[in-house]
């Protein structure tokens, strides 16, 4: 008798594939049950708010180390020109090292100097107290100061220009921003707690005290800016105002937008995802009075109250922040790539019972990465100082609420998203694929349909907000989801171990060439492991796993 073979059998409908789709919608449900959240909070930025105008004193504290003339020029324009009291705000310029950046033709001090409009005798270099190691903890300043003026407007500023001991050939007096936050921080603690201060510090108070008439003691507030940052004319005085209306807010910050969209499809695709990581994420963390990353580029923080408790300044603070040993991947991802993140995470540590804040009315531009190796460097350091800085806010006990409504939650959720990118990106082409293959199959049309909710109720924020325009920065972020949510995270991990700042720092050395600033700061002199790192490997584990799952 002959046998002929007619068909196979379907087990798709049996328990075991079925189990498979089923983790996959509760995925889904949580997903969409966290963007909901974070949606109707978002609601609460609709309408601005005109605060009356304040007279408390802030400290604008501007990094600089290889930015150009005329972005030092804009920085600077924005902060004279905002709508804040001259006389009570004062601009503090830290250059970061006799450096020449890429495209300059003389170290960024004596570019800051110019723009500045200083013209005094060059004073001499003073002794203080700086990271390092060895040799390197010593470092050495010159001090100026006046008044940076244009048409009626004056404003008082001080400048550090951090030039090195004698015996520095190699970037001489470069220290990193981290360095630079502590200078400021330091200084303040001291005058505050009137401690001892270095040569260097002293000179600070007299240029305070003799050459503008102002006490360092008057600031309560200090504003970090980059200095490829513009901010707008009333974003000083709305930081204040929040800041005065809540005694428990010790840090905010306000939205950032990127000022030179148009430049390249770099910074287009960059667009959508720098608003609406604010208007849901940064605003759902501000819900719990728990925002986990108060951005360098524009942040104000509180120095300390009006009955003189230090907050900014704080002992603790100031001792976790300066850690000088710096001999672990875990610490190195802390502080040479994620400072901002960490120095957040540090007062939420040391002070549980206040607030971190965003103030959605407040805003700035600042110029993003246009070309793409540029980007590709500044979103390792991103993506890889993230992952460190979650877990360390993951433990830390005094974390608002419990259970499942707290904010430990929606930081592990936050972290495991983190690591799971570009596995989600492959179940959510494997849930295209199926709702396309086979209509019969209802739950991975469902996930769909959940998913595609997400950017539904992300328009309903562009109507209440008046920014229509963000329509067409969405459907550009859409065509660019495998970037982000697969090849940066891979190329991330696969750098895990690697801590220069790359393409976003170039410097020019004597004979004129391009160097990228690479490291003291890398584990291995290769330009990239020869092996995967470990965590690259569970990476590869866990893509396996979903892949595993979607498999009847």
């Amino acid at each position: 008798m002959d046998y002929f073979f007619t068909g196979v059998v379907d087990h798709r409908m049996d328990q075991a594939c079925l189990i498979s789709n089923y983790i996959m919608l509760t995925a889904s449900s949580i997903l969409v049950l966290i963007i909901g959240l974070k949606f109707f909070t978002a609601l609460q930025c609709a309408g601005r708010r005109n605060p009356e105008n304040h007279d408390r004193y802030v400290l604008v504290q501007v990094p600089c180390y290889t930015e150009g003339k005329e972005s030092l020029l804009r920085t600077f324009e924005s902060v004279l020109m905002s709508s804040y009291q001259d006389s009570r705000k004062l601009l503090f310029v830290i250059a970061d090292g006799m450096i020449v950046g890429s495209g300059n033709d003389r170290p960024t001090p004596q570019i800051v100097l110019e723009v500045l409009g200083w013209n005094g005798p060059e004073p001499e270099a003073v002794l203080f107290q700086s990271l390092g190691e060895g040799m390197k903890q010593m470092n050495m300043a010159k001090i100026y100061s006046g008044y940076y003026s244009i048409l009626s407007k004056a404003m008082p500023y001080i400048v550090v220009s951090k030039v090195g001991t004698p015996t520095e050939s190699n970037r001489p007096g470069n220290r990193g921003k981290r360095d630079s936050q502590l200078l400021i921080m330091r200084f303040l603690n001291h005058i505050q707690m009137d401690t001892e201060m270095s040569p260097m510090e002293l000179e600070l108070v007299r240029h305070f005290r003799e050459g503008l008439q102002m006490d360092p003691r008057w600031f309560e507030y200090i504003l970090w800016i980059d200095a490829d940052t513009v901010i707008y004319r009333d974003a000083i005085n709305r930081l204040v105002a929040c800041l005065i209306s809540d005694s428990k807010v010790i840090g905010i910050c306000g939205e950032t937008q990127v000022g030179n969209e148009m430049e390249s499809w770099v910074t287009m695709i960059q667009v959508y995802e720098y608003f609406i990581s604010h208007h849901l994420s940064k605003q759902f963390e501000s819900v719990f009075g728990a925002v986990t990353c108060l951005p360098g580029c524009f942040s104000m923080y509180r120095i300390r109250s009006s009955n003189k408790t230090a907050y900014l300044i704080s002992n603790d603070v100031i001792r976790d922040f300066s850690i000088n040993q710096v001999d672990t991947l875990h610490l190195k991802n802390l502080l040479h790539l994620g400072e901002d993140r960490y120095l957040t995470t540090l007062m939420m540590k040391h002070f549980p019972g206040h607030k971190l804040s965003f103030s959605p009315d407040a805003k700035c531009k600042t110029q993003a990465p246009a070309r793409w190796k540029v980007f590709v460097s500044q979103r390792r350091r991103w993506i890889n100082s993230t992952v460190h800085t979650l877990f360390e806010l993951i433990m830390l006990p005094q974390l608002c609420g419990c259970c499942l409504f707290s904010m430990r939650v929606v930081v592990f959720i936050d972290l495991f998203s983190t690591l799971a990118q570009p596995s989600a990106l492959a179940y959510f082409a494997y849930l295209v694929y199926s709702a396309v293959s086979d209509e019969s199959r209802g739950v991975p049309l469902f996930s769909l349909i959940m998913i595609a909710a997400i950017y539904g109720v992300q328009l309903v924020i562009f109507m209440l907000k008046g920014e229509f325009q963000h329509l067409g920065w969405m459907m550009i972020y859409i065509f660019a989801i495998p970037i982000y949510s697969f090849y940066l995270p891979i190329y991330s991990f696969w750098h895990f171990d690697d801590f220069s700042w790359g393409n976003t720092r170039i410097v020019v050395d004597q004979n004129g060439g391009r160097v990228y600033e690479h490291a003291e700061e890398t584990v291995s002199s290769s330009p990239s492991p020869s092996l995967p790192p470990s965590f690259f490997l569970f990476y590869l584990f866990l893509i396996l796993t979903v892949v595993s799952l979607m498999l009847p």
